[in-house]
């Protein structure tokens, strides 16, 4: 591969990644999203703060993000786990929010199904199972998200399918997330939404 079109397809997986649909939607309601609840762009908090709706919108656009990086290795003929370790750059460190972002997960949930569905499509769903559970056993979205990222580096080395690249991306979700380690931490963490079973 030309080493232009690789340089290309990281400025695509950066700009992209780095559009914060979150605030753009919010501001569409008349909100500032990142002036309400935690302050944070993305689904958790617009769902916290505007409702369903909205926040399954802005999780659909982060979603594609993650997807977008993926078409991007495709296309180019080369590794899409490069491309997304840029479009989490672009979404957590946004050029269009004076570096500041989002916390990224959406986004790498889009790149792993799409990575995922045709190859290995029983680490698809054994991730989304423990996610879903996890998400409804606690209604606290970063133990959740947190608790995604680890088992994906956890299946993958265990099914011999995993790369480096995987704790890269382990590493930039907990550093989205250092503020929501520390409330977990301290017990302090935001509640999503309640479910007792």
């Amino acid at each position: 591969m030309h080493m232009l079109d690789l340089l290309a397809g990281i400025v695509l997986a950066y700009i992209y990644g780095a559009i914060p649909f979150g605030l753009i939607i919010s501001k569409k309601l008349g909100v500032d999203i990142t002036k309400v609840g935690s302050g944070n762009v993305g689904t958790a908090n617009v769902y916290r703060n505007l409702g369903a709706k909205p926040a399954i919108i802005v999780f659909l656009l982060d979603f594609s993000k993650g997807i977008f990086a993926y078409l991007i290795g495709v296309i180019l003929n080369s590794n899409p786990l490069v491309f997304e370790v840029f479009s989490l750059l672009g979404n957590i460190h946004s050029v269009f929010m004076g570096f500041r972002g989002g916390k990224g997960f959406a986004n790498l949930l889009g790149f792993v199904f799409a990575y995922f569905l045709t190859p290995f499509p029983e680490v698809l769903l054994v991730l989304l199972v423990i996610y879903l559970t996890t998400l409804l056993l606690t209604g606290i979205t970063s133990l959740a998200n947190i608790f995604f990222v680890l088992e994906l580096n956890l299946i993958t080395m265990l099914l011999k399918a995993y790369s480096p690249f995987y704790i890269v991306y382990l590493a930039l979700i907990l550093y989205s997330h250092r503020d929501n380690v520390i409330r977990l931490l301290k017990r302090k963490e935001h509640v999503t939404f309640k479910l007792w079973i």
